[in-house]
């Protein structure tokens, strides 16, 4: 047993020597790419950015350097037991982290320089020198930049990793048997911490990368072999996007019976007065829930009501995907694919998106989270599309510092959106184009201790019945409260509002039934002043059906003059139309019913409901909704990749 012990002391010591080398030498090149590429007023503005740049940062290297020793770690133990393995370990201990030291190196060099030329981390772009011209790219690196040295930098990190684990010390602690069972936990525990980058919390990940509203602060936070392996998992994406044939996508419109590009009227009102627009995306926002809303005993929308009561709803509405990043990524890019952010084309701008189009008629465009900006890669990716500015978690606490104690592993309640949104409209000279992500309503629900909740009698099947319709009557409150302060304001007057759900509430069971829209639907809340639906000829049906493909058709129509957009086929909400219909990736829906798939459909009933005796699907029908699907695909890879004849 003495042998065991002598050796696994060791082997913790090894371990823990080198966890402090590598974080070292991780702090140190952190703060040379700090020192290299943020300017000092930069730094000097943003000193809470600073911190958590450094605090994440390290965060990241940790769980890199950890579960790099996760072999040698595990394997000492094991070897513990055998003469032969407590006799040959240290040598392999040896070469291990000799070329972890080498490695290590090779990447933050890589990265140092990958950041002098695009301004990121290392990305999916780094995959063009396997598929562009290798020998050239090869070639100019040699020339251009310090390779030898870098090789001779890599090998001398390398040796002396392998010359210092060969000088490990024996330890010669005599702990009693208890104690150092009891000491060799709490190693295990905080190594495991470590692999996890947290103690308790989730799992750091990708999204917690985005720790400031500067992309360059963003881009120094990751490991740059966590950076790697993130890029390996967006180039599996890239097959997604080729050239496409123009004929092909003519033959989907037509079967889909769709337009994919509109033009909104000439208006001179709009172009004499643009209204501050603001789009706002809130998470589990759906009609199934909200469907046992009763203003008495089970108030689910709070300050909201009274808005829903005035302004214009549509209940027969769905959202496109089925989850935040689907739906998130089909309504601001018109995108079926969750990760577009991530793939090769994310430096393509998407012709016609509203961004962009917004951007160029002189608003400012500004994305509000209450979540992370990296999430996805959204943050980098709607700058790409023209968004300028972008606020998350983290800026939001630097002007609400009070929001930190409610924030989770996905954000910070929603009210502090709304609050600095109010700052930001107060401070504007320029309309405002603004689309929102709310996270109040996403697991775990945290409601801050000083909101006082209207009445919550009912019980409901869920897993916590309580704190789900009160975070969901929180989250509809506090947008409530932030239309008050509209209302209330001079920008009643001159402010489009529209919010809707991303997905429905995923902890009820199904209805089914006749109910079976209420099992995806969201519902569609809309602001329009006066003096624009005085403007623009409109027709108002709370039944009207739709779904987030209509959202900037009808937006843009009492916001924008004669600006052509890429419609996918949406109508304005607003407006009587023929062929309506409602897209979701599960089901479709139209005049006639409700199609979920197979040969038949549930014709509609009364109001929301269907009749439960489904019917035979017409051949037409499904051909619509096989190609406006199979469309979807083929408008992205065209906008991004390219038409060819």
């Amino acid at each position: 047993m003495g042998k065991i012990a002598s050796f696994i002391q060791k082997l913790l010591l090894g371990v823990l020597v080198f966890i402090v080398i590598f974080m070292a030498l991780a702090l140190i090149l952190r703060m040379v790419m700090h020192i290299a590429y943020l300017p000092w007023e930069v730094t000097k503005e943003n000193l809470s950015s600073i911190f958590r740049l450094y605090q994440y940062g390290l965060a990241y290297d940790l769980r890199i350097v950890t579960s790099a020793l996760i072999l040698p770690f595990v394997l000492g133990y094991v070897c513990s037991l055998f003469e032969v393995g407590r006799k040959y370990f240290f040598n392999f201990f040896a070469v291990f982290v000799g070329i972890c030291g080498g490695i290590f190196t090779l990447f933050y060099i890589l990265n140092y320089f990958y950041f002098q030329i695009y301004q990121t981390q290392i990305d999916i772009f780094i995959f063009g020198l396997a598929d562009d011209n290798t020998e050239a790219i090869l070639k100019i690196a040699f020339e251009d930049y310090p390779v030898v040295w870098a090789m001779i930098l890599i090998l001398f990190v390398g040796i002396l990793c392998f010359y210092l684990a060969r000088k490990l010390p024996q330890p010669k602690f005599h702990i009693k048997p208890l104690l150092f069972f009891g000491f060799n936990l709490v190693f295990l525990f905080f190594f495991i911490a470590g692999v996890r980058g947290s103690f308790f919390g989730e799992p750091l990940l990708r999204a917690q990368s985005n720790v400031s509203s500067l992309k360059n602060i963003n881009h120094l936070v990751p490991n740059p072999i966590m950076a790697f392996a993130w890029a390996i998992s967006d180039y599996k994406l890239a097959s997604d996007f080729y050239p496409v044939s123009k004929q092909e996508g003519e033959i989907l419109a037509s079967n889909a019976k769709i337009q994919a590009y509109a033009k909104t009227p000439i208006n001179a009102f709009l172009q004499n007065n643009p209204p501050h627009v603001i789009v706002n995306l809130m998470e589990s926002f759906g009609s199934n829930l909200l469907s046992f809303d009763n203003e008495k005993s089970f108030d689910l929308l709070g300050s909201l009501r009274k808005h829903f009561k005035s302004d214009f709803v549509f209940e027969r509405f769905l959202p496109t995907g089925n989850g935040t990043a689907a739906s998130f990524s089909a309504l601001f890019f018109n995108s079926p694919s969750a990760k577009i952010g991530l793939t090769q084309v994310k430096n393509k701008i998407l012709e016609g998106n509203p961004f962009l189009l917004y951007s160029q008629r002189g608003y400012e465009v500004i994305f509000l989270t209450a979540g992370n900006a990296s999430w996805f890669g959204y943050g980098d990716y709607m700058q790409t599309q023209g968004v300028h500015k972008i606020y998350d978690a983290n800026a939001l606490i630097d002007v609400f510092p009070e929001a930190k104690q409610y924030q989770t592993a996905y954000g910070i309640p929603d009210e502090y959106v709304y609050k600095f949104l109010e700052k930001l409209m107060l401070a504007s000279s320029k309309p405002l184009f603004v689309c929102i992500l709310t996270i109040s309503n996403h697991p775990p629900e945290i409601i801050p201790t000083h909101y006082r909740p209207y009445p919550l009698q009912k019980e409901l099947s869920l897993p916590k019945p309580k704190l789900i319709p009160l975070a969901f009557q929180y989250a509809n409150n506090a947008f409530g409260e932030f239309l008050d302060f509209i209302k209330n304001s001079s920008f009643k007057e001159n402010t489009i509002i529209l919010a809707t759900g991303d997905h429905k509430m995923r902890s009820l069971s199904s209805f089914g039934g006749e109910h079976m829209l209420l099992d995806f639907a969201v519902p569609l809340y809309l602001y329009i002043p006066k003096p624009y639906l005085r403007a623009v000829k409109h027709h108002y049906d709370p039944l009207t059906l739709g779904s987030h493909k209509d959202i900037f058709p009808t937006i843009l129509e009492f916001s924008l003059s004669g600006v052509k957009y890429f419609s996918n086929g949406g109508e304005n909400m607003l407006k009587e139309a023929k062929n309506r219909f409602a897209y979701n990736e599960a089901i479709f829906a139209n005049d006639l019913g409700i199609y979920t798939g197979g040969e038949s459909y549930f014709p509609w009933g009364a109001g929301i409901k269907n009749l439960t005796s489904p019917k035979q699907a017409p051949k037409e029908m499904i051909k619509r909704v096989q190609s406006y699907r199979a469309f979807q695909w083929w408008q992205i890879r065209a906008r991004t990749k390219g038409v060819y004849e």
